[in-house]
């Protein structure tokens, strides 16, 4: 689990983009151009993925990669999840319109 600090600062930065997007802080779904990098080995280069955003009050935010819509039914063997989550993964912004979720392994780049 993230520091509480770390959390709730990954958590702004999901409902950021909500905002920007709806311009409510609920939920946000989008075509988003992602990048993964595995084990420090980019493995797939700003793919066109769908990505779902929820605020799941009162703490932490959801975020979803629908891999599988795009054929990556494997994306589970190469280290990758469907569902991340604030409390874990520490997000915050690299780019305008791009933020970046980390984990111990990985790292996402979505540009929305």
């Amino acid at each position: 689990m993230l520091h509480p600090h770390k959390s709730s600062e990954s958590t702004a930065v999901i409902l950021k983009v909500i905002r920007e997007l709806t311009d409510d802080t609920t939920y946000a779904v989008f075509e988003g151009s992602v990048s993964a990098t595995i084990n420090g080995q980019l493995k797939i280069n700003a793919e066109p993925l769908k990505v779902h955003l929820t605020n799941s009050r009162p703490n932490y935010a959801l975020i979803d990669v629908m891999w599988e819509d795009s054929g990556y039914e494997n994306y589970r063997d190469m280290g990758l999840y469907g569902r991340m989550s604030t409390q874990w993964q520490e997000v915050r912004m690299v780019a305008p319109r791009t933020f970046r979720v980390s984990g111990d392994t990985y790292q996402l780049d979505i540009q929305y």
